[in-house]
This record gives structure tokens, C-alpha cells and sequence, in this order.
């Protein structure tokens, strides 16, 4: 039988994996774009662009 009332459950999409922001800053340092970090991490694009902006607001304080 199908589900017919409406979407999955809150939070039972795949986990995100933490990201290491040290790591993150290390290779925005080296001058590696977003995408490279993303594949050089096995991360995905909006996890590593919200790490970068959190990187730039923490150095910017």
C-alpha cells in the first residue's frame, strides 16, 4: 500500500558528517576553490560553502 498522508519523517534523511573547519581553512588558505575542497573531502557543496562562510565570519570578529 502507498503512503498517501504526506512526506517522510523529520530527520530521517541521511546523516551529514561533521566537517573539520581547520581543515576546511587550510585549504581556502592553499587557494583551493570550494569545489575542490568538496571533492578533496568527499563533502557536498552546501556543507563546505557553509563552512567557508562560517570561517569568514569567525575572522572577521
Amino acid at each position: 500500500m502507498k503512503n498517501t498522508h504526506g512526506g517522510t519523517r523529520p530527520g530521517s534523511g541521511p546523516k551529514t558528517k561533521p566537517i573539520n573547519l581547520a581543515r576546511v581553512a587550510a585549504l581556502r588558505k592553499q587557494g583551493l576553490t570550494q569545489a575542490e575542497i568538496v571533492i578533496s573531502m568527499g563533502s557536498t557543496r552546501w556543507v563546505v560553502a557553509q563552512a567557508v562562510k562560517k570561517i569568514n565570519s569567525e575572522s572577521k570578529q
